[in-house]
């Protein structure tokens, strides 16, 4: 049983069914596109995931939903009149896919839908003596099953029942984001630096913005007449997203939630003094497509998983939350959903020729107990590896943000964007590298 149809939870549910075991997945929302969030950005590391774990046809309309790899060539940094001071070369590290939040949760979820649960939410988690676990939800209904995962993001109720408390902490930190649609005016004169790759835009003051040009229809290969999965290809857009290291920092007030237009409000008061682009940017962006995210993490020094090991754990953001600021949040959970199959195909491999049939006292598949209890555990253990310094990765922005943002270091700022600037342009003789990935 998965709690949470998320970009891990569906990754998890389609390597487990395409391995004979039975899986259902209980999900909030009513449809997979009824999601927050805008952009993704896909590591190497999920690339290859997705590669494996996805039917072929369902792999290629990935592809052609989200932009080629000469997309994301380089991360600029940027000043506030968005001139490029640094770029940091991507370098060999394997095929990046930056894809739409919305396109990459359908394609995921196709042909899935028979095992998707829509409207039912969690409530609530008991173990039962025969070591399979029931979930209640809030309609009245329960499930019972072998083995349950958690994958309901930052605010876990299902790690809120294991532990005892959500792990995962809400920072200072938030952030207002939106984007507005391409239109000429937009691309006339926008920054060259977005063609080649996201950018991090900062004033002498501190305030930082994050830029990305997301056109896929422009650089996704495109659609084959043989195709049997259709990609889903979204309208080019630009995403911004205002990093407030501090609601001390903005002086209008702002609500969590979606299409407030004091969203826009405080990201114009934010942006004062940045070039004028950028307010045509903000002028363009639909208020409903504007948003106040909060941020949370887990702490990188703390035990992720502080439960007994049993029949119950958890995937992504659920047991490692990490802010936006790192772009590994859909990523790592990916990977997480990657590592559990693995060691649940090969538990159940190990019982024997039969398939995961749920819960009952007639299931040879079935090892049960202390197995499936070490095989949770190890699968923990490994996901620590990669998952904690991919959180202290995402959490160091907003460490430097908010020193730069100190009055003691904001007159150094300006010396620090020349100093980098100087370094930068001394190794600009060296070529851009090309991508790496194949047929992205």
């Amino acid at each position: 049983m998965v709690i949470g149809a998320g970009m891990g939870g569906l990754v998890l549910a389609r390597g487990l069914r395409n391995a004979g075991i039975e899986v259902m997945v209980h999900e909030r929302d009513t449809a997979l596109e009824h999601t927050g969030g805008y952009r993704l950005h896909m590591s190497p590391a999920a690339v290859d995931v997705l590669r494996r774990r996805l039917p072929p046809p369902v792999f290629q309309a990935v592809l052609a939903s989200g932009t080629r790899p000469e997309s994301f060539r380089q991360f600029g940094v940027l000043d506030h009149r968005l001139r490029q001071v640094a770029r940091i070369p991507r370098g060999h590290d394997g095929e990046h896919l930056m894809i739409g939040r919305v396109a990459l949760r359908r394609l995921l979820g196709h042909d899935l839908t028979e095992v998707i649960r829509f409207g039912s939410e969690f409530t609530g988690l008991g173990h039962n003596a025969d070591g399979t676990v029931t979930a209640t939800f809030a309609d009245g209904t329960r499930d019972t099953a072998d083995v349950l995962v958690g994958a309901d993001g930052a605010r876990s109720r299902v790690v809120a029942a294991l532990a005892g408390t959500c792990t995962a902490r809400k920072l200072k930190a938030f952030g207002l984001a939106g984007k507005a649609l391409l239109s000429t005016e937009i691309r006339s004169d926008m920054p060259s630096a977005l063609r080649h790759g996201p950018a991090f835009a900062i004033a002498p003051t501190g305030t930082a913005v994050f830029l990305t040009l997301h056109d896929p229809a422009a650089t996704a290969p495109a659609p084959q007449a043989h195709q049997r999965v259709s990609p889903i290809v979204e309208g080019g857009y630009v995403l911004w997203s205002v990093v407030v290291p501090d609601p001390a920092a903005l002086s209008v007030a702002t609500t969590a939630g979606h299409g407030r237009p004091d969203v826009l409000a405080s990201a114009r008061h934010l942006l004062t003094g940045f070039a004028p682009w950028m307010h045509r940017v903000l002028d363009r962006t639909d208020p409903a497509q504007a948003s106040r995210f909060d941020y949370y993490a887990a702490d990188p020094e703390a035990d992720l998983t502080p439960w007994q090991s049993g029949a119950a754990t958890a995937l992504g953001d659920a047991v490692h939350a990490m802010p936006p600021t790192g772009g590994q949040g859909a990523s790592t959970a990916i990977r997480d959903a990657d590592l559990l199959i693995r060691q649940l195909t090969a538990l159940h491999g190990g019982a024997g020729s039969h398939p995961f049939t749920g819960p009952g006292t007639n299931r040879p598949g079935i090892p049960g107990g202390a197995p499936v209890a070490a095989a949770l555990h190890a699968y923990q253990r490994s996901m620590t590896r990669y998952a904690v310094p991919a959180l202290r990765e995402s959490l160091q922005p907003l460490r430097w943000q908010r020193r730069l943002t100190s009055p003691l270091a904001r007159p150094l700022l300006p010396a620090v964007l020349a100093i980098t600037g100087t370094v930068s342009r001394l190794r600009r003789t060296a070529p851009l590298p090309q991508p790496s990935g194949q047929g992205a």
